[in-house]
């Protein structure tokens, strides 16, 4: 590969959740509560040539998630049960998927719209579960800018 890579960037997401908003009757001075979360993560490429991002999904999921791109559609859907403690691990980079690093589970992916980022630019990646999910699972995103 004769591309160049700089540190990565990270940005992590843990699942959906909803805002609490108010509470009626009003009392003062006014809560709005938790404001709730998107389950989204944004990389960033700064360098001049493609570059594809490594995900890494932990926390208990019991039928496996989706990684979406926003606004495009496309998607990585794996099909497996993650255990409370072991991580997969999908590389955009080769098409592969991992548990814990050394069980392969790419057999485990029914939708695979893999994608890189062009120079400049970013992607933004909705993390959602398929099934049943602990509150504590979370999707790292990394991606190194690369160069030519």
């Amino acid at each position: 590969d004769p591309r160049r890579f700089e540190d990565p960037f990270t940005d992590s997401t843990g699942l959906p959740r909803r805002a609490d908003g108010l509470d009626f009757p009003l009392t003062f001075p006014i809560s709005f509560g938790d404001p709730g979360d998107l389950g989204r993560l944004t990389l960033s490429n700064t360098g001049t040539a493609d570059a594809s991002p490594v995900l890494r999904a932990r926390g208990y999921l019991g039928t496996g998630f989706v990684a979406e791109e926003v606004g495009t559609g496309r998607r990585i859907e794996l099909t497996r049960e993650i255990l409370t403690g072991s991580t997969v691990q999908l590389d955009f980079e080769t098409g592969a998927a991992f548990v814990d690093d050394v069980t392969d589970v790419s057999g485990a992916l029914v939708r695979r719209d893999w994608w890189t980022v062009p120079p400049g630019g970013t992607t933004t990646i909705q993390f959602n579960a398929r099934g049943s999910a602990s509150s504590t699972a979370l999707l790292t995103g990394e991606l190194a800018p690369a160069h030519w």
